[in-house]
């Protein structure tokens, strides 16, 4: 169970993570419908020996509702305290949520033709390692961070991380964490 509220580095490297997918990715959709029958009845099999003839007036599907998503992990930085994290932000929660001066300046730092990351870990001058601020506008980077307290966050164990995204990948293994099913 992550701390409530997220510690400052782990909003930030939530954040870069938020970034990187989403310019990878975009929002992703996820549709959850029903099938159904015109008639009432519970469909036929598929190979039943009398198929039913499909028109396209006739749809057999009912969608539900339509989620927008993106998904990812953030690999843990054990120096500032960092654990392996999933996460998952819908943009019905971002719509919502976000407040609207920050709309402008997170479109621009999800910009694709951006390389840029909004916070970097590095170390200060007196040698320790921190998560600081990169060129992104403080309004950006304040977007993100806002962006990242949305997110619903999971804590993974590091041993089983490391072994999902080691040698021999198992995506449907992955695919259950990132789910809470594990």
């Amino acid at each position: 169970m992550p701390p409530n509220p997220l510690p400052q580095a782990w909003l930030r490297l939530l954040g870069n993570s938020i970034v990187s997918e989403f310019r990878r990715t975009g929002w992703r959709t996820h549709k959850t419908s029903r099938a159904w029958n015109p008639t009432g009845n519970p469909r036929s099999s598929y190979g039943s020996a009398a198929p039913v003839v499909r028109s396209k007036l006739l749809t057999n599907t009912e969608t539900f509702e339509t989620v927008k998503y993106v998904q990812g992990t953030v690999e843990p930085v054990s120096i500032v305290g960092v654990p392996p994290l999933a996460w998952l932000l819908t943009a019905q929660v971002v719509g919502e949520c976000l407040p609207a001066e920050f709309v402008e300046p997170l479109n621009s730092v999800m910009n694709r033709n951006r390389g840029d990351a909004p916070f970097l870990v590095r170390r200060n001058g007196r040698g320790e390692v921190s998560v600081g601020s990169s060129r992104a506008s403080f309004q950006e980077r304040t977007a993100v961070t806002l962006v990242a307290a949305l997110a619903e966050v999971r804590v993974l164990d590091e041993v089983d991380y490391w072994g999902a995204v080691g040698e021999g990948f198992d995506a449907e293994f992955t695919i259950q964490v990132l789910e809470g099913q594990l």
